[in-house]
């Protein structure tokens, strides 16, 4: 019996792994809060579930947070034909890579350098309709851990 219980205890060790490295999935945080200006420059706040007129500019604070590992890349993406997207980050931030297009809502960071990060989504509908928008963050974690996507809707009506 003896011998038993120290078989089973030495199995146990050899199936637990001896990495103790922690992996979290990087992180796309929306303000639920979002700033239009209209074509005519009246600004005001929105939620997401508000449609919007064709030629509005809305703002979207995100955080992006890699955790434990540094964030690889960001990109915003839509049909460029119904949404125009943009990130900003102007150059004096540095941290990003000449891949990088903030005016495309791109943007590509230096390894090993950013690790969480607040930014500006800006989107402008340039067509009627109900368009998807989607994000997609990867950071240096280990698969299937790397990467984080989220995707929001918006409605738009002619003026």
């Amino acid at each position: 019996m003896k011998y038993k219980s120290i078989l089973f205890v030495l199995v146990a060790l050899l199936a637990v792994s001896c990495d103790m490295a922690t992996v979290v999935s990087p992180r796309i945080v929306a303000s639920n809060q979002l700033v239009r200006t209209s074509i005519t420059g009246e600004r005001d706040t929105i939620l997401f579930s508000d449609s919007l007129n064709i030629g509005d500019t809305v703002q979207m604070g995100i955080l992006l947070n890699g955790y434990y590992d540094y964030l690889v890349s960001f990109a915003a993406t839509a049909d460029t034909d119904k949404v125009h997207l943009s990130v900003a980050w102007p150059d004096s931030l540095g941290g990003t890579t000449d891949a990088s297009d903030p005016e495309h809502a791109k943007l590509v960071f230096v390894p090993d350098s950013v690790y969480s990060c607040l930014t500006t989504l800006s989107y402008v509908p340039v067509s009627p309709g109900v368009h998807p928008i989607n994000l997609v963050l990867t950071s240096a974690a280990k698969a299937p851990y790397s990467q984080s996507a989220a995707q929001f809707y918006i409605a738009v009506r002619k003026p």
